[in-house]
Order: C-alpha cells, then structure tokens, then sequence
C-alpha cells in the first residue's frame, strides 16, 4: 500500500511562492486579487497534475483491454485539462479488475474527487473575485461621473453668461504660431511604433475587461441552468448550454484582439440568432425577456455592462497614450503626428462633457479618420486603431444617459 502525504508539503511551497512574489504587490493594487487567485490556481493546476500524471503513467494495462481505451488513457496522459484526467482515473477504477475496493484504490478515488471539488471552488471563487472587480470599477467610473456633473454644474453656476477659454496646449500653440516659434521643430511619431507600443501596454487590461464580463454573465447563466431562479426555462437549456461553451472558449483565447473579435463576432452574429429562434417559438420571446430580466435582477445587465467596459477600456488606452505622446503643443507635430495628440485632446473634451454631442462626434470622427488612414497605409497591425474605433463607437453621448442611471442605484 502506497499512501503519498504531499498537500501539507506542497501547501507549504505555495505560500512560501506566493509570500515571495508578493512583496511587489500592494494591497490596495486593484490587480492584488487576479494575482493572488492566478498564484494558487498556477500552483494547484501544476502540483495536480503532477500527482495525476504520476498515476497514469504507472497504469498497467490489462491485456485484454481495448483499443479506445488505450487511446482515452493517452489522452489524459497528454491533456492539460485536469478534468480529462480525473475522469479517465473514475472510470479506471470502475472496471472489473479495479473493483476490489482495496485502501489504494478507495484513497485514489477520494482525492480525485477532492481535486475535482478543489478546482470547482477555484472556479467559483474566480468568478466571485471577477463580480467585485466588476462592481469596482462600476463604483470609480461613477465618482467620475459624479466629478465631471459637479465640475459642469459649478461652471454654469458661478459663470452662468460668460464662455471661459481653457489655457490648454491649444491656446498655446496659436500663440506660439503667432510669434512664429514652431519652424523647424517639428517632431515625426512612426504610427506603426506608437500603435505596437499601446497595443502592448493595454491587451493585458483588455483580455481582464472581456475575461471578467464574461465570468460574470457564465456564473450567472449557470444558475439560471441550475434552475436557481423562480421561472422555468428548462426547454431552453440547451440554447443556454451553447451559451456556455462560447463564454467558455472566448476565456481561453489568450490574444486580446482575436478575444475581441470573436466576441463582437458571437454578440453580433451568434447570439442575436439564438435569440431570435428562441423568440420564434412557441412562448420564446417570454422567456427570452425572462433570461435577460433574471440577469439583470441579479446585477447583470448586459447593455450597462458592456458600455461600462468600452469606458474602461478607453481610460486605460488613453492613460497610456498620453504618456508616449511627446509632451509638447501639437503644433510641433508634423500632420500624421499631430492626429494622435488631437485624438488625445478630443477625448479629454468628451469627458469633460459626456453629455456634449458635438464633443463625442468630433472624437468619434477622428478615431475613425485615424483607423481609415491606418488601413489604407496598412501600418495598424496590432490593430489597436481599430479596437480604438470600435470602442468608441459604443460611448457615444446618448449612451451615457443610460450609465448616468445606473450610478444613481449605485
């Protein structure tokens, strides 16, 4: 009898790991969760699987074994899936010749399903960690909203006639054009360069905005599945099973861009569909408004959310475009150049005013005169310009009415 005391031991090299990997990560870090849950889960995948190779590989095959399940036992020798493997070790211990019940065998049996319950409170505990950080960035995009009403309502009140010029880069560059003080200092950005360079910066943020809308609306699908609600839709657990598994393999798309398409691809295309089946049958479209109704009961509201995450997404991109853009006037910019710091400028506009129409569709305009210009010269090949565009696209001023009411439940 082999017994194999390992978790205390492995235990143990967690958290020395995760004790030293910590020391650069703040508490108040808004990433301290996500690195946290994605250290142990690392570690728990690695040390799993190590412990269920071991015993696939020492598996003696009878001989009189067939030839589907010597390949459903290289399978889950080979897989990374945790799952595969602990299913394959199930049905091993089930066949005859396992069926002696001897104490190997029972502890075999008892910690593969203890791995399995451990990964599936991984999971659940993932997507608990993804519905706080949701609700998070719900509360900081709304005090921002909450600033600029305040900074917008103070200027009308204490100058309620009178048009202030803001002393901003663009003041400055007339007076300098003026005085004839930009010749010969003009400043050339590679777009190709720029564009690589923010695409770096935000696919790793990008992959975390889609990663956790996507947890969020799986756990919450998964209990309407469950049939944890009060209205039936048993019939339509199959379209919601479908459902399931996109959210399942647009998680494991490790490519923000590729995420992102096939995202927009399954919202636009896919989903609308389904939908539209499930509506066309008998009763459907009831029930169809009762998923939605649920989700949104539960804190899922699919539209709020999905225009939350394009305001985030933005803040993120512009926060690091500011920073690579040269700081000076844009005047000192030659034309191609000089597109990115107005760019820059125009959604500094917007979200002083998100409720200013012609400030969302002058920056709308030049986003998409910005991807235009990347295509046709075939330089966006991180395709940042576009993800750029079409995140813009959904923020527009009449789009923030509908947040605007969200931050007042908030």
């Amino acid at each position: 009898m082999k017994v194999y005391i390992l978790y205390p031991f492995l235990a143990c090299l967690v958290v020395k790991c995760i004790i030293v990997n910590a020391d650069d990560v703040k508490l108040k870090s808004k990433s301290f969760q996500r690195f946290l849950f994605n250290e142990i889960s690392l570690h728990f995948d690695n040390s799993a699987k190590h412990e269920l190779n071991v015993y696939l590989d020492n598996i003696k095959t009878p001989a009189n074994i067939s030839d589907a399940y010597s390949e459903a036992l290289k399978e889950a020798t080979i897989t990374d899936r945790l799952e595969t493997k602990i299913l394959f070790i199930k049905q091993w211990l089930d066949l005859d010749t396992n069926r002696d019940k001897t104490q190997d065998n029972v502890y075999v049996l008892r910690n593969v399903r203890f791995l399995k319950k451990l990964k599936t409170k991984l999971l659940y505990f993932q997507e608990e960690m993804a519905e706080e950080l949701h609700n998070l960035r719900y509360y900081h995009l709304c005090k921002q909203f909450k600033a600029n009403q305040e900074e917008i309502k103070a200027r009308l009140d204490y100058y309620p006639t009178t048009r202030l010029m803001r002393i901003d880069e663009r003041n400055i560059e007339t007076i300098l054009k003026q005085l004839n003080l930009t010749e010969n200092h003009v400043i050339s950005i590679d777009l190709k360069e720029f564009g690589d360079k923010i695409y770096e910066k935000v696919k790793g943020t990008g992959s975390e905005i889609i990663d956790d809308y996507l947890l969020i609306l799986k756990k919450l699908l998964q209990e309407i599945i469950d049939g944890d609600t009060e209205t039936e839709l048993k019939p339509y657990s199959e379209t919601l099973g479908i459902f399931m598994t996109e959210i399942n393999l647009l998680l494991s798309l490790s490519d923000f861009y590729e995420k992102h398409q096939q995202l927009y691809d399954y919202l636009q295309n896919n989903l609308t569909i389904d939908l539209q089946t499930m509506q066309n049958s008998e009763q459907g479209e009831q029930h169809s408004l009762d998923i939605f109704n649920i989700l949104k009961n539960k804190g899922m509201d699919l539209i709020v959310a999905f225009l939350f995450s394009n305001f985030e997404f933005l803040e993120s991109l512009h926060e690091e475009w500011a920073l690579l853009l040269p700081q000076v006037p844009a005047n000192f910019l030659d034309p191609k150049s000089r597109i990115l710091k107005e760019i820059q400028l125009l959604y500094e506009d917007f979200k002083r005013d998100f409720e200013n129409s012609n400030n969302y569709e002058a920056y709308l305009q030049a986003t998409k005169d910005l991807q235009e210009l990347t295509e046709k010269e075939q330089i966006d090949r991180s395709h940042i310009f576009n993800l750029l565009h079409d995140a813009t696209q959904n923020v527009g001023a009449l789009r923030v009415n509908i947040i605007a009411d969200k931050c007042g439940e908030i």
